[in-house]
């Protein structure tokens, strides 16, 4: 596992380098320090990138706190919108059925005026029909 210093995970865990054949050596100082400083390098990295994730998380967490409250809420507009749905239902049925109601009404009441007209019409033949025998005589 590289990191974007040039070195690697072991090199910062192995302080001495064993060539093959070679015995163990001691260390210098010099490489001791250049080795601290990739390490200290390598921390400040790391810290900078757990900052940087640390930063991205509480973002994600933020919006989805967000998101989640939005999702209440629309949750509530749906029921109130459902609600609402029903109520609207069950004003169409009512009004469906008065309509109904009150065009057979109409229809009835038609009916009745038609037969009163025709009722009329021989009341007036009826009094034609007594003028003119009434006349005659």
């Amino acid at each position: 596992m590289e990191d974007l210093s040039g070195f690697s995970i072991e090199d910062m865990i192995n302080v001495t380098h064993v060539k093959e054949g070679a015995d163990m050596q001691e260390p210098k100082v010099e490489q001791l320090m250049d080795k601290l400083r990739r390490l200290r390098r390598g921390k400040s990295i790391v810290e900078e990138e757990i900052k940087d994730l640390k930063s991205v998380s509480d973002t994600q967490q933020k919006e989805l706190e967000n998101l989640q409250t939005e999702a209440y809420q629309l949750e509530g507009v749906c029921k109130e919108k459902e609600e609402l749905c029903r109520k609207l239902q069950f004003q169409c049925e009512e009004s469906e059925q008065e309509s109904e109601r009150q065009l057979k009404q109409s229809e009835a009441s038609e009916g009745l005026l038609e037969q009163f007209r025709c009722e009329i019409q021989e009341v007036k033949l009826k009094h034609r029909k007594l003028r003119y025998l009434h006349i005659k005589r």
